[in-house]
């Protein structure tokens, strides 16, 4: 059984270190340019694995490999994106066919193209340039034989978009043809086979297997934060407070129900009583709760699934506050795509949450990763309200 299907690493680039001087004028702080990279990883699946989750295998060509795009109907970039790209086939000949195959057939697949090495650059907004590494190295022309299956999308514009894709890691969901004219699968167990001997293979197994429950997997999802400087963190800040953690949630998901489905985004939220507002461009209550997009400390990011294709999901935790615990908290406004429809507006950390709170140590204040020294309650709020309000 496999124990992973996919494991990313999300990088965040921080800009500039902040000392105790406020930064030089501006008539209003406005975040750095920054740019993402992330790293998709794939787990290798065993033959049988990749069979079991194919809805379609087809002989076919490649006719056109689009640019990295992302999930919602203009393709351009946002806040919390997803990175696609699509791949075109001219099927040559079903091999089988749960789907009902055409002459044509598009495959959407959630990582970068190798039509532009997975870079894009973004217009407008403080992220300038995205960077994910590519799916696979398949160019126009390349004929192989595509292992495919259905799957669904969190969509920004609402809910999910059904799309065939690979049934797996995209470089290991296809036959390549050798120079000997012989047929074989990265780092596949089945000895190179000539296509009609392929063919043969695929309809003996998918006769005997189809019709059988495929062995369930769990998602594995670790995500990883480069290290935010101080003015990243401040310049992003519309909200600090001293607060206390009240309640934490378990890990749920991007829709109403807070039920995983496929494409979800892993969730939960930190509750906090405000004992001392210190900065307030929101309208702080009495009670605040933030949301997080990664594991909770409540259940380590670990989800029990029932009724879905995998048996369990696990993601990153984002930090390991307690109930009780007090701190300052830099937070933000932010949005999160939603299963129902467009975006939901949330109050999130200004950062990854390690980065975005001052902790008390013997009555001085200090951040992680921070060149600020220790201060004591009265200086960070003076100096938070200062870095905010320009000189």
């Amino acid at each position: 059984m496999r124990t992973m299907l996919l494991v990313c690493l999300l990088a965040l680039a921080a800009c500039r270190p902040a000392g105790l001087e406020p930064p030089v004028a501006t008539d209003e702080p406005t975040p750095e340019l920054t740019a993402i990279r992330v790293i998709v990883d794939w787990i290798i699946p065993g033959d049988e694995d990749l069979l079991a989750v194919a809805d379609a295998i087809f002989l076919g060509e490649v006719t056109a490999l689009s640019p990295t795009t992302f999930n919602q109907d203009s393709g351009a970039y946002y806040d919390g994106a997803m990175a696609l790209h699509t791949v075109t086939f001219r099927v040559i000949e079903p091999i089988v066919d749960d789907v009902g195959l055409g002459p044509e057939v598009t495959l959407t697949v959630s990582a970068g193209s190798p039509a532009d090495n997975g870079s894009v650059a973004v217009e407008s907004g403080s992220v300038r340039h995205y960077q994910i590494n590519v799916a696979h190295e398949l160019a126009v022309g390349d004929e192989i034989v595509v292992v495919a299956g259905g799957r669904e999308f969190v969509w920004l514009e609402g809910g999910t978009r059904e799309v065939l894709s690979f049934a797996d890691s995209p470089m290991w969901s296809y036959f390549a043809r050798d120079e000997l004219g012989n047929y074989s699968r990265r780092d596949s167990a089945l000895p190179a086979m000539t296509y009609e001997a392929l063919r043969a293979y695929l309809h003996e197994w998918w006769a005997a297997n189809h019709e059988t429950t495929p062995e369930r997997v769990c998602l594995d999802l670790t995500l990883d934060a480069a290290v935010a400087g101080d003015a990243d963190v401040l310049a992003q800040t519309e909200a600090a407070f001293l607060g206390e953690v009240t309640a934490i949630s378990p890990t749920h998901f991007n829709q109403d129900s807070g039920q995983y489905y496929g494409g979800a985004e892993a969730i939960h939220t930190v509750t906090f009583r405000v004992i001392e507002p210190l900065v307030d461009e929101i309208g702080l209550g009495p009670e605040v709760s933030l949301t997080s997009l990664a594991g909770s400390p409540v259940d380590k990011g670990h989800v029990e699934l029932e009724g879905a294709d995998i048996d369990c999901y696990d993601v990153t935790v984002s930090h390991q506050f307690a109930v009780g615990q007090e701190m300052v908290v830099l937070a933000r406004r932010s949005e999160i795509a939603w299963r129902e429809g467009g975006t939901r507006e949330v109050l999130a950390f200004a950062a990854w949450p390690t980065d975005a709170y001052f902790s008390d140590g013997s009555g001085q204040y200090r951040r992680n990763n921070s060149e600020l020294p220790g201060m004591t309650l009265a200086e960070l709020s003076e100096y938070i309200q200062e870095w905010r309000a320009g000189p």
